[in-house]
């Protein structure tokens, strides 16, 4: 597993980036107050398709030259999705 100690706004955001640099298996370290949380994220880019997971979070979106926007969809218990949304930063 490859390792980063940036959240994962910084990691998707980072720019330039090149998509082929972020497909594969990574672990995410991140600092809040003082303590560290770690998580698996798993990333995968066919064109300009992006998929993959966050622990178990599911990952969509886009990779368009060095933006990349995403959707995380996080599984509730009656089968549910509650869809976060965010925007990119160039």
């Amino acid at each position: 597993m490859k390792s980063g100690t940036a959240a994962l706004f910084v990691l998707l955001t980072a720019v330039p980036v090149l998509a082929a640099d972020l497909c594969g298996d990574w672990q995410l370290a991140a600092q809040v107050l003082n303590d560290v949380t770690y998580a698996r994220v798993t990333l995968k880019i066919e064109g300009e398709k992006l998929t993959g997971t966050l622990n178990e979070i599911r990952l969509d979106g886009t990779v368009k030259g060095d933006v990349i926007a995403f959707t995380a969809t996080r599984p509730v218990p009656a089968g549910e999705d509650r869809t976060h949304k965010g925007h990119s930063v160039n």
